[in-house]
């Protein structure tokens, strides 16, 4: 992987440079000249990078099937609107997210990376989708990093 790919596929999953130098132990400038090829990426930080990238595409496989089960059992006069969560601090995500609670991977950046895609594909669907910072359900409970709901 060269370093060009390293930087766009850490940025598409969200995870922070400090974020990957924790998982890496390395000090932040290392995982910078990874980024700019000043040095070689080893194979298992490279890992890192694409489990996460996995990771996010079973999230966005994850929450359309939601989005699907939910379009199925809403009522015929219902209009299903789908609100996706979204975090506005690292505090507030690891006060209130079941994925901090549960020690899930990432951090909250990474979550609304999660978020974000989605976002895009649901709205490539033609669905309309919101974003909030306020509680939303959580059903079913396996963690998600992105919940839908029906919202009136």
């Amino acid at each position: 992987m060269n370093a060009a790919t390293f930087r766009a596929l850490r940025e598409t999953v969200g995870m922070s440079v400090r974020n990957l130098a924790q998982l890496a132990h390395v000090q932040e400038r290392t995982v910078k000249r990874w980024e700019s090829g000043a040095m070689p990426i080893p194979a298992d930080v490279e890992r890192i990078v694409i489990d996460a990238k996995e990771r996010q595409d079973e999230v966005v496989a994850f929450a359309l099937a939601q989005y699907e089960a939910l379009y199925d059992t809403a009522p015929d006069d219902v209009e299903v609107k789908i609100a996706l969560r979204y975090w506005t601090s690292e505090a507030e995500y690891l006060e209130r997210s079941t994925d901090a609670a549960l020690g899930a991977a990432g951090d909250w950046l990474m979550a609304n990376a999660n978020t974000r895609r989605c976002a895009a594909v649901l709205e490539d669907e033609g669905m309309e989708v919101t974003y909030t910072s306020d509680e939303l359900p959580r059903e079913p409970t396996t963690p998600t990093m992105a919940t839908l709901h029906l919202v009136d």
